[in-house]
């Protein structure tokens, strides 16, 4: 079960919501990772706005109340459906005019060391596409006016808000490099130049008033009026090698998303710079046929990790080695599902699938675990990294977002004057030169972030998606497994303890929750089993079928709130 964390403001909104929500006759279903987005993207519907108005408002907030996870620096994949159509907004970050492919080699033609050299400062700043995605996508889609729609980050960023134990935790951890950075640590430190702790008031009037140029203005203005011009000195003075032509430039990519058969529904998710859509797709379609015909194991087993955790590790390697952006990917997403490499994939998968199972029938004996001794302890601390949202009203009109800037508080840069961070996502391009991500001017480096959505006879029954680097689509398979093939709630689903495969360093991460006898035979299976928390911050509004009742999931693991309310005709 989710648990919310709100603060008393925040309950009193809430509940004023509920004690007026039987004269709206609104319908919808909400989950974002903040309280405070959830409230604007409420706020937005009471107004009469639809779900992508919503959407549009809360990521303003978002920006506000999380800006170590994303905003008006970064850049992000939006994918909606409306009136039986199905949109796809690519406006992901950017390489500007001096990108090259060894940008990030040293001297002696050596990567620099990811972190934190490689993800701090200027060099690995790309275009950011937040702002103008989120305008085209209005404009296409939305109901209510452009200014209407920022009014409550603006609001929330001039009063401020309560700094989480999250928002702790992830200052805490970046604040070495971010107290490189005067205009960062000005806005997120203290008197006594530590971090702002839990409990302390975050307010951002810059950013408040750079919202405001943007309320006002619209979009155009910060990539080419005079917010452009003066967000741009001041990054250029930060040694931030993005100039106004590269921001005229800027185009948000209108593409087509991937779209696919599985559990008898029809799901539609992220195409290429997405390195993770064709592996929610894939491994969720070599699931379906595995179990076609067999007896669905317990959701806690060996048996069902390690046929999870090999599909996952064998797309891994090709996403890797082939998806990067379109202008050089190396295998087109669509053309491969369905096809004889898809069949032969799934051969494969289900020898070493077998070969892991074999290993743990034959195992001589099941020996009692110690986990401090036969299961290493470890953890991920990308949990805020990137964020998603997910909104359907009572149209059917839904919509899953993900957006970021990479790193927590991306770059570490925030921009003077405007009170904004940019993003550092040219480091998701490949170091090494000649890699079809390797960075080039104009172009998009690789991104795990991967909107979900499924429908049952043209009617959406699922949007979802998930923050957490490599881990994204791990979360969302295991929560569409969890939920479709396993009958679990929403809540149930998104809660459920996690497991990773990690194909960088050949290790299967997996959190606490599952049997000893789960781990044991895991390590029988030739897994080097890690326990600790996996991570990831997912948000699904989900539904059995076209005729069930909406179930708003928020992730238990963060600072998230989710609302689901039904039609009052």
């Amino acid at each position: 079960m989710a648990t919310l964390k709100l603060s008393s403001n925040a309950l009193l909104n809430f509940f004023y919501f509920i004690l007026f929500m039987p004269q709206l006759a609104l319908g919808f279903s909400v989950a974002t990772p903040s309280p405070w987005s959830t409230e604007a993207a409420i706020e937005v519907l009471r107004k009469g706005g639809n779900a992508t108005d919503a959407m549009v408002a809360a990521s303003f907030a978002l920006n506000v109340s999380q800006p170590h996870s994303m905003g008006i620096g970064g850049g992000g994949f939006y994918l909606a459906s409306k009136d039986g159509k199905v949109f796809f907004w690519d406006h992901r970050e950017t390489a500007p005019s001096s990108a090259h492919e060894k940008m990030f080699l040293d001297e002696k033609g050596e990567p620099i060391p990811y972190e934190p050299e490689r993800i701090t400062g200027p060099n690995p700043v790309g275009i950011p596409g937040t702002v103008l995605g989120l305008h085209e996508a209005h404009q296409k889609l939305g109901k209510l006016a452009w200014k209407t729609l920022l009014e409550p980050a603006i609001r929330i960023a001039k009063n401020g808000i309560p700094i989480s134990e999250n928002f702790e935790e992830a200052l805490k951890e970046e604040w070495e490099r971010l107290s490189l950075f005067p205009t960062t640590s000005a806005i997120f430190g203290d008197r006594e130049g530590s971090y702002l702790k839990a409990g302390r008031v975050l307010r951002q009037p810059l950013l408040a008033n750079t919202l405001e140029q943007i309320q006002q203005k619209g979009a155009k203005d910060f990539y080419q009026g005079n917010l452009a011009k003066s967000w741009t000195n001041e990054a250029q003075q930060l040694g931030v090698k993005i100039n106004l032509d590269d921001l005229k430039a800027y185009k948000v990519q209108k593409r087509k998303p991937i779209e696919f058969k599985v559990f008898g529904l029809t799901g539609y998710t992220a195409p290429p710079p997405s390195a993770s859509g064709i592996m929610v797709a894939a491994v969720l379609r070599y699931l379906e046929q595995h179990y076609r015909g067999r007896e669905l194991p317990s959701p806690d087993s060996a048996s069902r990790v390690a046929v999870t955790a090999e599909a996952m590790r064998y797309f891994q390697k090709v996403r890797n080695e082939n998806i990067a952006d379109p202008t050089t990917n190396r295998l087109d997403p669509q053309k491969f599902l369905n096809s004889p490499e898809e069949k032969k994939a799934w051969a494969e998968i289900h020898r070493n699938v077998r070969k892991r199972l074999d290993q743990i029938e034959t195992a001589v004996t099941l020996r009692n675990l110690d986990a401090g001794s036969t299961v290493s302890q470890g953890s991920f601390t990308e949990n805020g990294h990137t964020a998603h949202l997910s909104i359907v009203d009572d149209s059917g009109h839904a919509v899953a977002y993900t957006t970021t800037i990479e790193a927590w508080f991306g770059s570490g840069l925030a921009v003077t004057g405007h009170g904004f961070l940019l993003n550092n996502e040219l480091s998701d391009f490949n170091a090494e030169p000649g890699h079809p991500n390797s960075a080039a001017p104009g172009k998009r480096p690789r991104s795990n972030m991967s909107p979900t959505l499924l429908f049952e006879n043209q009617k959406p029954v699922a949007a979802l998606g998930c923050a957490g680097g490599p881990r994204i689509p791990t979360v969302i398979v295991e929560l569409l497994e969890n939920y479709y093939l396993h009958r679990m709630t929403a809540r149930e689903a998104i809660a459920f303890p996690r497991f990773h495969y990690s194909i960088n360093d050949d290790k299967l991460y997996i959190e606490k929750g599952f049997p000893t006898s789960t781990l044991q035979q895991l390590k029988d299976a030739g897994y080097n089993v890690v326990m600790g928390q996996v991570g990831g911050v997912a948000q699904a509004v989900m539904r059995r079928s076209s005729k069930n009742k909406w179930e708003a999931a928020a992730e238990p693991r963060w600072d998230a709130m989710a609302v689901s309310w039904e039609p009052i005709r």
